[in-house]
């Protein structure tokens, strides 16, 4: 099949857009966030979230002390009353890693008096959108390109093909 100006028009117009997604998108891979920082999981923690840019699949460390705290993976209505619920996560290590999950995430210290002491922390993770370029030069006759361009986000998701 003949390849025409049209034809490399329209893989010039792909490949740049992939190269302008490339550079206007974040990293798809996640984030890893030590809570507290270098202070590790302590006291008045309700702040340490502000201005992170939290996404589902990023992974939050705990670092504290096991002798003297824990945390506790509860719902929104446990962390305003500071309460355990029946089944909730509770981790002791010390070094407590937990994967965000898209949407509200909600993590206090059980140990009597602490959470109400400011030792818990509600994180908002956003969905995380990946993009994906895919340039593959071998068709069924085998003189053909083509260039596929995948978009995807909890709201939407589309696939561009180009053929040459």
């Amino acid at each position: 099949m003949a390849k025409g100006r049209g034809s490399a028009t329209a893989v010039s117009v792909a490949i740049l857009l992939a190269l302008t997604v490339a550079l206007n998108s974040g990293t798809a891979e996640a984030a890893t966030y030590v809570v507290g920082d270098r202070g590790g999981w302590t006291f008045n923690m309700a702040g340490w979230p502000r201005g992170k840019p939290f996404r589902a699949g990023d992974t939050l460390v705990f670092n504290y002390n096991p002798l003297f705290h824990n945390v506790v993976a509860v719902n929104r209505g446990a962390y305003a009353g500071c309460s355990t619920p029946p089944r909730s996560r509770i981790y002791t290590s010390g070094r407590d890693q937990i994967t965000l999950s898209k949407g509200q995430n909600f993590f206090i210290c059980n140990i009597p008096g602490h959470c109400a002491a400011g030792m818990k922390i509600a994180i908002t993770a956003v969905f995380r959108t990946e993009w994906g370029f895919n340039g593959n030069g071998d068709n069924q006759e085998g003189n053909a390109s083509h260039l596929r361009l995948q978009f995807e986000s909890d709201a939407w998701f589309f696939t561009l093909v180009f053929e040459a």
